[in-house]
């Protein structure tokens, strides 16, 4: 072993070593974070008393617009104060006419009445913005149309909505009823997601949020003009909205750590939708230009590098394998300390069964996503439409 090769290796091993040191102060605070949130649960003398509007944007969800649409007329919530509106986003399916059906419970707007001439890739924007804008009440909803509401969803959301005097709230989304391998890792990946989550809304350094599982008042909406400054991209109709919002009222946003806050969806049926889907992700953290979560996903992908480096390393000099083997072991202890005490929040501990092969290809999509992300030129596909990142 030459001295040049020995330095190199040695640079890889202290990079290794102090990535893996920044990935565990992220995970303790995820931790931290999560224990210190509440959970905001209504009394059972609580009596709703504001108005909510649903906003369901659908582009071809024949397969899951009846069962997410159906969930949504069962809220445990009074009729008289809530309004469901499904906006169809240019179906080439039988999701407008399988909508139709749930008049006069839920009502019908078509992009292609709305907007028929608009151009641009913030189509989801434009759906949502036609929606709020037909709709009347203090409160604004928003869910994806392959999701799934428990009963009580709106009862807890709008309780916590009111307690804290709150402009917006982000809560979970879950992956339901989750049997293979496949589908649990997508599971424990959503509850790593929710626990980034709940550390940016508690640190106040990241604006994040999730579409499919969002509420905000009508005030807030209003007060940042909508989506006006954040229609140029496809995705982020959540974070970028979320980060508007906070940035006018500081104080007044929130995650519910409540499981019957929760929404639940499927889990993404092949590696090749799983991808896009993560890549659309992806986006917004470029785009919405948060420090605190660039930072975050720099230190998660540099991480994984730097250990499949060190990998590489080991496999010619196993001398090195004792620091590659601790720093893993370290990233998977800190990984599963955390997701159990998610896991137990919202009742999906089944899915810590499959956490080893699941913790391997976390590690590894990582490593495709954060190169695939910064490749300027890469166009995704998303409900048939191809969509620049």
């Amino acid at each position: 072993m030459n001295h040049c090769t020995l330095a190199s290796m040695e640079a890889i091993t202290y990079i290794t070593i102090l990535s893996t040191g920044a990935y565990l102060l992220i995970i303790a605070g995820m931790i931290i974070a999560w224990l210190r949130t509440p959970t905001y649960k209504p009394p059972d003398t609580y009596l709703p008393r504001q108005s909510c509007s649903l906003i369901v944007p659908a582009r071809n969800e024949e397969e899951h617009i009846r069962a997410c649409l159906q969930s949504l007329c069962e809220q445990e919530y009074p009729a008289d104060l809530r309004e469901i509106f499904l906006i169809d986003d240019f179906s080439e399916d039988r999701t407008p006419f399988i909508a139709a059906t749930f008049a006069p419970d839920v009502r019908l707007l078509r992009m292609r009445d709305e907007a028929p001439n608009a151009r641009g890739p913030a189509f989801k924007k434009r759906a949502l913005a036609a929606g709020i804008s037909q709709s009347a009440n203090k409160y604004i909803l928003t869910t994806d149309a392959d999701c799934i509401s428990p009963p009580g969803r709106l009862r807890n959301l709008l309780f916590q909505m009111e307690k804290k005097g709150l402009h917006a709230l982000t809560a979970p989304v879950l992956i339901h009823r989750p049997e293979t391998l496949w589908e649990h890792f997508q599971a424990l990946d959503f509850l790593a997601l929710m626990g980034v989550t709940a550390l940016g809304q508690a640190t106040r350094l990241m604006p994040l949020a999730n579409g499919a599982n969002f509420c905000f008042t009508r005030e807030a909406f209003e007060a940042v003009n909508g989506y006006e400054g954040i229609d140029d991209i496809a995705s982020g109709d959540d974070v970028l909205l979320m980060k508007k919002i906070r940035k006018k009222f500081r104080k007044k946003t929130a995650f519910a750590k409540n499981p019957e806050a929760a929404v639940f969806t499927k889990a993404e049926p092949t590696l090749l939708a799983f991808l896009r889907q993560r890549l659309r992700w992806a986006a917004k953290t470029n785009s919405h230009g948060d420090k605190a979560s660039q930072y975050i996903s720099s230190i998660v992908w540099g991480n994984s590098t730097a250990l499949l480096m060190a990998f590489t390393i080991a496999l010619d000099y196993p001398e090195f394998f004792p620091v590659f083997y601790t720093c893993l072991a370290a990233n998977a202890i800190a990984d599963y300390l955390f997701l159990h005490i998610a896991a137990k929040t919202f009742g999906q501990t089944k899915s810590l069964r499959y956490f080893v092969p699941a913790f391997l290809m976390q590690r590894l999509y990582v490593l495709f996503i954060g190169m695939a992300a910064s490749l300027p030129f890469l166009r995704i596909s998303w409900k048939n439409r191809k969509i620049k990142k």
